[in-house]
């Protein structure tokens, strides 16, 4: 049965026993009535819901004053007017004294920053809403939806459209949709408005749970939409987006309600509201937050419940609400989530700046009682947490100014005129490293640059590699996040490039949201994001948040210098899932045996990386390291030649790519171009052009079995437009246990590497040092620079000049100069031990030692 809002339409409904269908076609009122006393709940799957009304019996008031002033400490100051009416059994008169109160205290209020909205809602107009209709886009879809749900009292809840989009069977509930008349009303101030908005709130209150009640009874509905209805009622998202779209706008519609408070909104109406809010809402909300869930959506919840309990501060559990969201947000602040560098242990940078918001909105409600006049230390905490999230996401922009891609963002529609554009809009109110990056990357490159080029986040797992910050700089990103929960794809150690002007390997992104098939499977496994896959099999990156909280950086090492970056990442997971072998996705199969670590070398003056792949496993098993090609590079322009060992990418108009290999025993190299067959999806990037027509890209993989430790080094060269290698000559090093090679560049320098699965000899030229890796660069004046790692202590290695053995023997990862035959550390390489930012004269800088 439906409880019927008891102020709207009040004389016409009171009579009526109303049963509607709300679509594009409205059916008249009798012929629906008749068709739901003909034909029961089969007519559920068109939305019919049965209305009861209720309005002109005085028992409904006296239920819901005494159900709320259960809930109200009514010797609050201000009140005083409503406990006198209650005490003397007035109860309708005490539920609008009781408004007006809380509508008073509602506009002196300051929750922050309203909400907009979403953009599956963008499409519909207030004036519409007024008529009864919302306009949705479609979910990873194109198309739009635009149909009647009904005027405020009258709403369908659950109703399918006529053209048979049914998320709208979940999505209604978020209530984005009714922010348009809370916009409208802010540059109007039309009461039409005001009253439409709170009249949709009331109705959803009244109504909604029971609507759910009999979709979910309904085996026509309750199954649609991937069996995700329930998320409506069950969801932290979904809760908080209802949380936070109410009372964000509460303080601006409850000022607008004062003077004309019984027109807007009864007394009865705001009780239904209010009751609505404080108990199942918040009531689940607290439940959930406890349990757990995606680090953006906890968030979201926590700061609609900590909302609620500033707004109403006179209910007896505000306090028990306000604890409940500083414990969750606390919890994910401490490592559970939001990691110490600023990242987030849900690797999706399209989600990662809702947090920004989250923290100033708290910020903003510590200002209210009580909080105001009790000195709060989260006020302090959450702004230096604020900021932090604030600078990490500007440090990794590619040189274009958009981000790398990580999780279920896609980048492909990246418009950089357009962020010139907003940029341009919003520069003066960017944080000091946001200007400075953009100011290069957008603007006008006149202002003064970031103190850093290079960076690292050890916590979350993310290195950007830089030259410098003009569009023609090289930019190396990888990511070596640990396993956690939200929005992420399997990209552990994966690799995005970018030079000379253009973006050569890219990340495939992704087409979240959409029911794909196995191209989404494609686009979510690590074979579409240059790494390595384990017998076709994917890593299982995805799982529960670390536990305990993350507190350590990541044990990878990482170093800058004006010469050299050295950035490292591991994954030890499980291998399974898709496989891109099969085309199939197999839940049960678990590879645990194998662990892949990468080394990337950036060579900064002579424009080159080195990739070190390190697979260590037990068991044979075979190996397929993806590299996937930027879409522009035609299929013709991406060629592969199996005895030379080496991959190249031509394009006439922009940068070539030139990868050359050494390493194991004979590598298979494979090239995929837009192949989707019943065995293979490979081969895409996820531009869709139409519903399920995606634009193809060249994917080559070099392939390998074996057993034990294996090694594949990759020296990458992107070459710019118009011009030809600077690599003379590159010849093989290799030997049964030391892999590497030497090559002679067009300005005499020679780059020399040596690398081996455990410490051993490497020998480049007359230097010699027992470690894991040994890169040497040589100036044709016969000086040089190099990176050693793992270096096993002073044996065998000509000694530092300056350095006692003792010292050198504690340096096993160092930056070296030589000059003749003497090697000096220039600086050591260690592991990060922690993260901060350092203010100077020249700007933030990151620092990575205690």
């Amino acid at each position: 049965m439906r409880l019927q809002c008891l102020s709207i339409q009040a004389g016409r409904r009171a009579r009526e026993d109303r049963t509607t269908i709300k679509s594009p076609a409205m059916l008249p009122h009798r012929l629906c009535c008749l068709a739901r006393v003909a034909l029961g709940s089969a007519l559920g799957v068109l939305g019919v819901i049965e209305h009861v009304a209720q309005a002109g019996d005085a028992q409904p008031a006296a239920a819901l004053a005494k159900q709320l002033f259960e809930r109200v400490a009514l010797d609050t100051p201000g009140l005083e007017k409503t406990r006198e009416l209650v005490a003397d059994g007035k109860t309708a008169e005490a539920l609008d004294a009781y408004r007006d109160a809380s509508l008073a205290r509602a506009a002196r209020l300051e929750l922050g920053q309203p909400v907009e909205g979403c953009w599956s809602w963008a499409y519909t107009k207030a004036d519409d809403l007024l008529e009864g209709w919302v306009h949705t886009g479609h979910y990873g879809e194109r198309g739009t939806t635009r149909y009647n749900i009904g005027r405020p009292g009258e709403v369908v809840w659950h109703g399918i459209p006529e053209d048979g989009y049914d998320t709208v069977l979940r999505d209604l509930s978020t209530m984005h949709w009714a922010n348009k008349l809370a916009i409208a009303y802010r540059e109007t101030r039309d009461p039409r408005y005001l009253k439409a908005w709170f009249g949709y709130w009331t109705d959803f209150a009244a109504n909604f749970k029971n609507s759910y009640a009999v979709c979910m009874s309904d085996p026509a509905r309750r199954d649609r939409v991937n069996k995700t209805i329930p998320w409506s009622t069950k969801s932290l998202m979904y809760h908080g987006c209802r949380l936070n779209n109410f009372l964000s706008w509460l303080p601006m519609m409850a000022g607008g309600a004062i003077d004309q408070a019984e027109a807007i909104v009864s007394g009865a109406d705001l009780a239904h509201i209010l009751l609505y809010l404080s108990g199942w809402e918040v009531g689940d909300s607290m439940y959930r937050l406890k349990h757990w869930g995606a680090p953006n959506q906890v968030c979201l919840c926590a700061q609609g419940v900590m909302r609620l309990a500033v707004a109403l501060p006179d209910f007896r559990d505000a306090g028990q609400w306000s604890d409940s969201a500083l414990t969750a947000m606390r919890r994910y602040l401490d490592g559970a989530g939001y990691l110490a560098d600023g990242t987030d242990a849900e690797q999706s940078f399209n989600y990662n700046p809702s947090l920004i918001g989250t923290l100033e909105g708290f910020i903003v409600l510590g200002e209210n009682p009580p909080f105001d006049t009790t000195p709060a230390g989260w006020v302090a905490e959450f702004r230096e947490k604020r900021d932090y999230r604030e600078r990490f996401l500007p440090a990794l922009k590619m040189p274009d100014g958009r981000l790398p891609t990580t999780g279920c963002d896609n980048h492909w529609g990246y418009d950089r005129s357009r962020a010139i554009v907003t940029y341009n809009e919003r520069r003066a109110k960017l944080s000091p490293l946001q200007a400075a990056v953009d100011n290069q990357l957008l603007g006008d490159g006149t202002g003064r640059p970031p103190a850093f080029t290079s960076i690292c986040f050890p916590y979350g797992g993310y290195c950007a590699m830089r030259t410098g910050w003009a569009a023609d700089s090289l930019y190396g990103f990888m990511k070596s996040s640990r396993p956690g929960a939200g929005h992420m794809r399997e990209g552990g150690n994966g690799l995005q490039l970018w030079a000379y002007g253009d973006y050569l390997l890219v990340n495939a992104n992704d087409k979240a949201y959409s029911q794909r098939g196995t191209y989404n499977g494609y686009f979510h496994s690590t074979v579409s994001q240059n790494s390595v896959s384990v017998d076709g099999y994917s890593q299982r990156l995805r799982g529960k948040p670390a536990t305990p909280e993350v507190t350590q950086p990541i044990p990878a090492r990482w170093h800058t210098s004006a010469r050299f970056d050295v950035a490292e990442g591991f994954f030890a997971g499980t291998y399974g899932g898709f496989n891109y072998l099969t085309n199939k996705t197999e839940k049960d199969v678990s590879i645990e045996d194998v662990r892949h670590e990468r080394q990337l070398l950036l060579l900064r003056r002579e424009g080159l990386w080195i990739v070190t792949d390190r697979v260590l496993s037990t068991g044979r098993h075979t190996y397929s390291q993806s590299w996937n090609f930027r879409p522009d590079f035609a299929e013709s322009e991406v060629t592969a030649d199996e005895a030379r060992r080496t991959i190249h990418a031509h394009h006439d108009q922009g940068a070539d790519l030139v990868l050359r290999q050494f390493g194991p025993p004979p590598v298979t190299y494979r090239k995929y171009y837009g192949v989707h067959t019943e065995t293979d999806t490979v081969g895409w990037a996820a531009i869709e052009k139409e519903v399920g027509v995606f634009v193809a890209k060249a994917d080559v993989h070099a392939s390998w079995t074996g057993s034990g430790d294996q090694l594949l080094v990759t020296l990458i060269e992107p070459v710019p437009p118009g011009r030809t290698s600077r690599i003379t000559s590159c010849t093989p090093a290799d030997s049964e246990a030391v892999t590497g090679f030497d090559a002679s560049l067009d300005d005499g320098c020679t780059v020399s590497y040596r690398t081996s699965p455990t410490p051993a000899a490497l020998v480049a030229g007359e230097l010699r040092i027992v470690a894991r890796a040994l890169l040497v660069v040589r100036s044709p004046e016969g000086g040089g620079r190099g990176i050693a790692l793992d270096a096993a202590g002073d044996e065998g290695m000509n000694r530092p000049r300056g350095a006692s053995p003792p010292e050198q023997a504690n340096v096993q990862s160092f930056e070296f100069e030589l000059t003749g035959k003497a090697l000096s550390v220039v600086a050591p390489i260690r592991i990060p031990t922690t993260f901060r930012w350092k203010d100077g004269p020249d700007g933030l800088r990151p620092v990575y030692a205690r």
